[in-house]
């Protein structure tokens, strides 16, 4: 069996944000796309100590430029935060915030970004404070802790403690460590939002079968994604010498997945969404697109299972900071 995962350190922390409407917001947008864009104009205004844009912290490229992926990765990277937002439950075609409801949504933080926790418990802050809709309402911010530890981290303004329980990978595979190596799961995916492997899908609803079959999100590209990505947010944030070269990570995840065609689809409930950002000054939208629903999978390699379950919180596929790619799993082991 490969195990190419047990050498990644990867980790992270998951921050529970509670905060109230004062009055109703409607918005014809996708959510993710106004929590992006209101955060990173509020990080814009919170500077560290050296005069730093949290903004400008999160743009910088934490790599050597000798580190293989440093070309690669230079014109655009995957950051070192996302959002989660469940309780919002949003629609494709936009979403609705109730009066003095208590709303929950959460940030993930990766890696050694936990150092800037302050920076970002402001940064939310003053998101909700700047506010959202048309016209703009503020926004009421409850307070902000850490969701493992149930530690409080941010409240009216003031910080209480630093990030003490973080999840790793490491963890997680031990739950699953002691199983055969020819031990078989059903697998369930449930791609809670948007989620899209494809770099990009075009017009796909003008496009024909064959065409929609190739855009079909198979168990294989769903692993290689996480996996892939998996890697990436490691080196990024956590370690980047776990590998030498780009050819030995690739042959790391090509082995580690070479026994993922043994799972086998039982039903597919998918459907293709598209939603759109809040309007730019020329009137144009950016569009997010990708699958929803379910997949199910039989005979399924229990060791697959530890990477898709630590990776539902850090997402697949593209758009992740628009809130895309999120995506939940049940399993079950056979008998």
């Amino acid at each position: 069996m490969a195990v190419m995962h047990r050498q990644i350190n990867l980790y992270y922390h998951t921050l529970r944000i509670r905060f109230t409407a004062p009055k109703p917001i409607k918005m014809s947008c996708w959510f993710g796309a106004v929590l992006r864009n209101r955060f990173l104009k509020a990080a814009d205004n919170i500077l560290d100590n050296d005069g730093t844009s949290l903004r400008l912290l999160l743009n910088r490229l934490p790599l050597s430029e000798n580190q293989f992926l440093y070309n690669r990765l230079s014109g655009g990277f995957p950051k070192s935060f996302l959002f989660r937002f469940d309780d919002i439950n949003p629609c494709i075609d936009g979403f609705t915030l109730e009066e003095n409801r208590i709303y929950s949504i959460n940030l993930i933080i990766i890696g050694d970004f936990c150092r800037y926790v302050d920076l970002f418990s402001q940064a939310i802050d003053l998101m909700f404070s700047q506010g959202f809709g048309h016209p703009i309402t503020p926004l009421s911010l409850i307070d902000i802790c850490e969701e493992s530890s149930e530690s409080y981290i941010y409240s009216h303004g003031k910080t209480f403690g630093h990030l003490s329980s973080p999840i790793r990978l490491e963890e997680i595979d031990e739950v699953f460590e002691n199983q055969r190596d020819d031990k078989r799961t059903q697998l369930q995916i449930k791609f809670r939002t948007p989620t899209s492997l494809i770099s990009s899908p075009g017009k796909i609803e003008t496009r024909g079968y064959q065409s929609r079959l190739n855009n079909f999100p198979s168990l294989y590209q769903i692993m290689r994604s996480a996996c892939y990505r998996m890697a990436t947010l490691s080196m990024l944030y956590c370690d980047s010498n776990i590998y030498r070269s780009e050819t030995e990570m690739d042959k790391a995840i090509e082995d580690y997945l070479s026994n993922i065609t043994q799972a086998i689809l039982l039903n597919a409930s998918i459907s293709w969404q598209r939603c759109y950002s809040t309007p730019r000054k020329n009137g144009a939208t950016y569009q997010l697109w990708g699958y929803t629903g379910q997949l199910l999978f039989d005979n399924t390699p229990y060791y697959y299972i530890p990477i898709l379950y630590f990776m539902q919180s850090l997402a697949i596929g593209n758009d992740i900071n628009y809130g895309l790619g999120a995506y939940s799993i049940r399993y079950q082991f056979e008998e």
